[in-house]
C-alpha cells in the first residue's frame, strides 16, 4: 500500500464536517480527527469521527491486504 500519514490531530469542529469513513455528519463543537496523508502520490485531508478513526485503524490492522478503501461505506461503530 502506498499510504503515508503526514499528520493526525484531534480537534473541535468549528463547523459541520462529513466523516470520510461512515459518511455521517461530524457536528459543530464535537471532537473529531483531522488526517492529512498521501496515497499514491496524492495528498488527502479528511475528517473522521474519533470512533471511526479508531475503527479504521483496527480494520486495516486486521485486513492488511485491503487496499480498496471506499469513502462513506463503513457503518459507524463497527
Amino acid at each position: 500500500m502506498s499510504y503515508e500519514l503526514i499528520s493526525e490531530q484531534t480537534l473541535t469542529a468549528r463547523k459541520d464536517h462529513k466523516c470520510i469513513w461512515c459518511g455521517e455528519v461530524i457536528e459543530q463543537k464535537s471532537m473529531y480527527v483531522r488526517e492529512r496523508s498521501k496515497y499514491l502520490s496524492e495528498f488527502q485531508d479528511h475528517a473522521w469521527h474519533q470512533e471511526c478513526w479508531e475503527s479504521s485503524r483496527t480494520h486495516f490492522i486486521n485486513n492488511p491486504d485491503d487496499e480498496d478503501f471506499e469513502p462513506y461505506t463503513f457503518i459507524r461503530g463497527e
